[in-house]
């Protein structure tokens, strides 16, 4: 696996490969399919008729005929071959997890439990990251007092709707202001929302006044509800989104997990859903909608979420070009954004799902959020 090759995972672990291998197998079908059409054609003109063709030689034309037919199959028998090779390391991926990660997520949960002190009330056998977040947590309740506040900053003219990975990405707010929603009014006055969300802001250990914390975080992947999840949807419901509305979500870290957690949800009717660097392990997508993760392989974040649960999204990894142990690089927006030009770019996005757009503009709306916290 060399570190610059985009490796795409399909819905479900279906199959596991190169975005070139990809590409190609899809190439082959296609290179399959115009020779079948081809040698049809041919077929049908090496039978002689009284026509302007007769001084054809026919038997030179039903050649070339069988041989295009034969390389139509030799292409479909390679595409076929590249497919076998993809799902046989989405096995290889599912017997490495089997035998490797879920042990070892349990030892990596006993540590944290030992050094917590608070040990799940669950079989060793079912501990993982996301039980241990849970105990670590405690009686956990998240019906703080959240606030959410308008903040003035972004384009001061209407922007359009974005058109790739790339461009939504670097929709994705600063931490200071870690929600940002725009509203599009399409065809026949139906309304697209798009919501960004930005990762964790306050890395304190405890019950802060910033709902985008560690906290928030831990109750996340635990799979409980959070302060943070709870202020990205009031600032849905100032903007004006009501349940059932058409909403895509876009986020980085804990704000991709948040994006998969409403996704997911059942309140919206969810349009697709981005994440780069979230620890979304125990949060599947089971939606139908097109679905895109992204990690990079040297980023601490995405393996806190515990073992990947099958799911209909497309998974996206690779290296992040950052220097060696520098993790805070490896985990940033700005990477995960050159990835996703990468993929953008790539021969094998045809294959990717589409996300849906309209031709109307709009203002962004910012908010940035507070919990009250007792003194």
């Amino acid at each position: 696996m060399s570190d610059d090759a985009l490796w795409i995972t399909g819905p479900y672990g279906v199959f596991v490969a190169e975005d070139h291998v990809v590409a190609l197998a899809n190439a082959l079908k296609r290179a399959a399919t115009e020779c079948s059409e081809v040698a049809s054609v041919l077929g049908r003109l090496s039978a002689p008729t009284e026509d302007p063709w007769a001084s054809l030689d026919w038997q030179v034309v039903s050649r070339h005929a069988r041989r295009v037919e034969e390389l139509g199959h030799e292409a479909l028998r390679l595409a076929h071959a590249l497919w076998s090779y993809a799902r046989a390391s989405a096995d290889q991926e599912r017997a490495r997890v089997a035998t490797f990660v879920a042990p070892g997520e349990r030892l990596f949960a006993t540590a944290i439990a030992g050094l917590s002190g608070r040990y799940p009330s669950v079989e060793w056998a079912h501990w993982g990251l996301p039980v241990a977040a849970g105990a670590i947590l405690g009686p956990y309740k998240a019906q703080d007092t959240i606030r959410v506040h308008p903040a003035p900053m972004g384009p001061r003219t209407p922007v359009a709707q974005a058109t790739t990975v790339e461009e939504r990405i670097l929709r994705i707010p600063p931490s200071h202001t870690p929600i940002r929603i725009e509203r599009y009014a399409g065809d026949g006055g139906v309304v697209s929302t798009e919501v960004f969300i930005a990762g964790t802001s306050d890395w304190g250990v405890g019950h802060t006044s910033n709902p985008f914390d560690l906290e928030s975080n831990i109750a996340l992947v635990a799979g409980l509800g959070s302060a943070s999840w709870v202020a990205v949807e009031m600032a849905m419901r100032r903007s004006g989104v009501k349940e059932g509305d058409r909403v895509t979500f876009v986020g980085h870290s804990q704000g991709g997990l948040i994006a998969a957690r409403l996704a997911e949800s059942g309140r919206y009717t969810t349009t697709g859903l981005i994440t780069v660097g979230a620890p979304l392990g125990g949060t599947p997508v089971h939606g139908d909608y097109p679905a895109i993760s992204i990690s990079h392989t040297d980023d601490v974040v995405p393996p806190l979420g515990g073992r990947v649960e099958p799911t209909r999204s497309f998974g996206i990894s690779r290296h992040s070009g950052a220097a060696l142990g520098d993790v805070s690089d490896a985990h940033s927006v700005e990477r995960y954004a050159k990835t996703a030009a990468s993929l953008d770019g790539s021969q094998a996005r045809s294959h990717l799902p589409v996300f849906s757009r309209t031709d109307a503009t709009t203002r962004p709306s910012y908010f940035r959020a507070t919990r009250e916290v007792d003194s």
